[in-house]
């Protein structure tokens, strides 16, 4: 993993929606609601697991709350998402390089064990 400045800190997450031409939305830990699994049906191969993340938005005049759905055209598997998303939440106070090592280590299917 690449050296990180002691100054760098994972608190976001930033996405960018399917819309064409939709820009990058950060979505800051401490406004994420929840990090559910969503089975989704596929035409042919039965269903397929994405990734939930309900969250507040920032934007002047939001009401409520948005969901991004995660999964579809990953390399990763999506529990292994699922899971390191939930570690990297659950995790705010940690020590950042640390944090993001245990985050690879889940995303790449390794134990939990630990975390």
């Amino acid at each position: 993993m690449a050296s990180m400045s002691s100054a760098y800190h994972p608190s976001a997450l930033v996405v960018r929606f399917a819309e064409r031409g939709s820009e990058l939305t950060e979505i800051r830990r401490e406004l994420i609601e929840s990090i559910e699994p969503r089975p989704t049906p596929q035409p042919v191969s039965g269903t397929w697991l994405e990734v939930a993340i309900t969250y507040r938005p920032v934007e002047a005049g939001s009401v409520g709350t948005k969901t991004v759905i995660i999964g579809l055209r990953l390399t990763v598997q999506p529990i292994n998402l699922l899971n390191a998303l939930v570690v990297w939440k659950d995790s705010a106070n940690e020590n950042p390089s640390e944090l993001l090592d245990r985050v690879e280590l889940v995303l790449r299917g390794r134990s939990m064990a630990g975390v």
